[in-house]
């Protein structure tokens, strides 16, 4: 599953809809003081975002609007959320 993170920490992902639909969806990141979150949890359709039949086609948005917000792609082999710098994210 392709994963991205902003420099909040904030991530965002594709996922099935009541109806059977596609699309992007978000969450924040857990508080310092917050106790850990099941990954199920927590996740938002983002506003501007369509519903596709087939996940492929939201794949695709997602991925169009992470690279324009600089995003960080998560996946098995780098886990860890590689956060922009603030100078990065500022410049």
């Amino acid at each position: 599953m392709t994963e991205f993170v902003d420099w909040r920490g904030w991530r965002y992902r594709v996922h099935k809809t009541r109806d059977g639909r596609f699309t992007g969806m978000m969450r924040k990141a857990n508080m310092p003081m917050q106790v850990a979150r099941p990954d199920h949890v927590g996740w938002v359709k983002i506003p501007f975002m369509g519903c596709y039949e087939r996940e492929n086609d939201a794949l695709v948005e997602l991925i169009e609007y992470a690279e324009r917000k600089r995003m960080r792609e998560i996946n098995e082999k780098n886990p860890q959320y590689n956060l922009l710098n603030e100078s990065e994210a500022l410049a």
